[in-house]
């Protein structure tokens, strides 16, 4: 299947865009200026929102077609329950911010072909197509 368009995961870049402001907010207004356990609670509150935020650009850079290792050139290697666990956090966020058609077309999407995604394997559910080979296709 053809990877997802940029104009069909509008509300997923909208969640991205607000997440990442969210925590400009957090830095400025709770830890910049504050010390002591208001401020611990602030890097915590804004280590949580960076987890979401991860998890919401994973699912981007999968509906668009992107390879894992691109993406996280050097991440680390995970535990089984981490893997799984994120893989999960993955899907519910492609099932939400996913286009309609995405149950529909897609049903290979799972936790299990995820993983696998996951683990540095080809992306096999969303081909990500260059906009130059899209033009050269049409006019042949």
């Amino acid at each position: 299947m053809k990877a997802i368009e940029k104009k069909d995961l509008v509300s997923l870049k909208a969640a991205i865009k607000g997440s990442a402001s969210e925590a400009i907010l957090i830095r400025k207004k709770l830890i910049h200026p504050k010390k002591g356990l208001e401020r611990a609670k602030g890097w915590t509150e804004k280590r949580g929102l960076g987890s979401y935020s991860r998890v919401l650009l994973l699912a981007y850079g999968l509906m668009r077609g992107f390879e894992f290792k691109k993406l996280e050139p050097h991440h680390q290697t995970f535990s089984s329950y981490e893997i799984s666990h994120l893989a999960k956090q993955i899907l519910q966020v492609c099932n939400f911010y996913g286009p309609h058609t995405l149950a529909y077309y897609c049903k290979e999407l799972s936790v299990e072909t995820i993983v696998a995604w996951l683990n540095g394997s080809e992306n096999v559910l969303f081909k990500y197509v260059p906009k130059d080979n899209l033009t050269m296709s049409k006019q042949s």
